[in-house]
């Protein structure tokens, strides 16, 4: 820290001559990446990108990205006409842009039902394909869903079974002995969500798909914010890696105390990480290069089902949980 990692890295966009490049940063530092690269670079030009796609108040859709890749190439070939300097431009985009995409909110109708565990009537959440009502377990019980809030955690599907041509455990029309299709019942499938008047596009999604290999260099601040297995940041820094040539990575507290706080960060950077680990495998990551605290535990008031019946084995349950540490093996 200190050290002056933003002149750094703008230093390396030059020597690599890595344009155009992006630059992954923290909204609130959007502006200093900005004004630092136009500082460093004789004539270099950077902007923000945004955003892809529309409000619910506008009329036409935006797609920053496609409008920054077109004026850039635009200028390229203005400059091997004229024989001028090739163009040093640099899109610069807040992680919190980069990982926005569609909104959406729970899709669902209204349906009188009664509550098993009280026998009230209640006004239940239906599904808007079938109509029938949307049941969840709580507490060991299968209730219907009252309020569509309950629905907005992650986007769910309809689940209940309706009169149709049976499926396989592949999802596919399920076959007879004779091959013919079974009538039966399947799964509804129905989306209890719809999108909201805002038409987002994730940026790192669109690069990812769209513009893959448009630019050549990423430089991502502030990195250790992206060390989470599966929050929207690291997703979208994640794309953002599989779709330029170089990444360089920035931060002052790159280790968290645990070896798993660096395991998604060097998986999705490193090779060799890929190559030897799965991405679920954390817990072994951890047992290789951090501290496991073991508890074995034998429950006092379940002698039953901890010991054999017929053998008198006694059964214990083992813990393990992570500590600070790592192991000196994780830098070889």
């Amino acid at each position: 820290m200190g050290t002056g990692k933003t002149t750094i890295s703008t230093g390396v966009i030059e020597l690599l001559d890595a344009y155009p490049a992006i630059v992954l940063c923290p909204p609130h530092l959007v502006p200093k990446w900005i004004r630092e690269i136009e500082e460093v670079i004789p004539g270099a030009y950077a902007r923000e990108i945004r955003r892809i796609g529309r409000n619910s108040d506008e009329v036409y859709d935006v797609n920053d990205v496609r409008e920054f890749l077109d004026q850039y190439k635009e200028a390229y070939d203005t400059a091997q006409k004229k024989g001028g300097s090739k163009p040093k431009w640099v899109a610069v985009v807040a992680h919190t842009s980069a990982k926005f995409g569609a909104g959406w909110q729970p899709a669902v109708i209204t349906r009188k039902a009664r509550d098993p565990l009280t026998g009230k009537i209640v006004d239940a959440c239906a599904c808007p394909g079938c109509g029938k009502v949307v049941m969840v377990e709580k507490d060991g019980f299968v209730v219907p869903v009252t309020y569509a809030s309950e629905l907005a955690e992650k986007r769910q599907f309809c689940h209940n079974r309706i009169p149709g041509w049976e499926l396989d455990a592949d999802g596919r029309t399920k076959l007879d002995a004779n091959g013919d299709s079974v009538w039966g019942t399947r799964p509804c499938g129905t989306p209890l969500f719809e999108l909201n008047g805002a038409r987002r596009h994730s940026i790192s999604e669109y690069i990812t798909k769209h513009a893959k290999g448009a630019f050549k260099l990423l430089i991502a601040d502030e990195v250790h914010q992206f060390k989470s297995k599966s929050s929207d940041r690291g997703v979208a820094f994640h794309q953002l890696v599989t779709a330029v040539k170089w990444t360089l990575t920035l931060t002052g507290t790159f280790f968290g105390g645990k070896s798993t706080s660096i395991f998604w960060l060097l998986h999705r950077l490193n090779h060799g990480v890929r190559r030897d680990f799965a991405f679920h495998d954390e817990k072994r990551w951890a047992r290789l290069y951090g501290v496991l605290e073991t508890t074995r535990r034998r429950r006092r008031n379940e002698d039953a089902d901890e010991d054999g019946v017929y053998t008198g084995n006694r059964r214990y349950r083992n813990q393990a949980k992570e500590q600070p540490g790592v192991s000196p093996a994780i830098v070889s």
